[in-house]
C-alpha cells in the first residue's frame, strides 16, 4: 500500500503545505509521523520543485524556525584582519587556476 503523501490529495497537501506555506520537509514528516526523506520523495514523484539550500534557509529564518547566526553580532578586527586574508588567498589561488 502507497502512504499518502504519494496520492493526489497527498499531492495537494504537500503543494498547500510546503510550497504555499513554505514549510520544511522536517516539519511537514514531523506533523505525519513519518521521516523527512520520505517526504521529499513524494516531491519528487509529484514534480513538485524542492527549495535549494539557500531558499530553506531564507524560509526556515522568515518563520522563525532558526535565528540568523551572525545578526547582531560584531567583529573583532582580528575577526575582521583574519577574514580579508583568507577571502585575498582564495581569489590568488583561484586566479592562479584561470591562468
Amino acid at each position: 500500500m502507497k502512504h499518502f503523501f504519494f496520492s493526489e490529495s497527498g499531492k495537494a497537501y504537500l503543494t498547500r503545505e510546503y510550497v504555499e506555506h513554505e514549510r520544511s520537509t522536517y516539519c511537514i514528516a514531523a506533523e505525519n509521523e513519518t521521516y523527512a526523506t520520505l517526504v521529499r520523495r513524494a516531491l519528487v514523484f509529484h514534480g513538485l520543485q524542492r527549495r535549494d539550500k539557500s531558499k530553506a534557509q531564507k524560509a526556515a529564518l522568515k518563520s522563525g524556525r532558526h535565528d540568523h547566526p551572525t545578526a547582531g553580532r560584531v567583529r573583532t578586527e582580528e575577526e575582521k584582519k583574519r577574514i580579508g586574508d583568507a577571502v585575498r588567498q582564495a581569489r590568488r589561488e583561484k586566479a592562479g587556476r584561470i591562468s
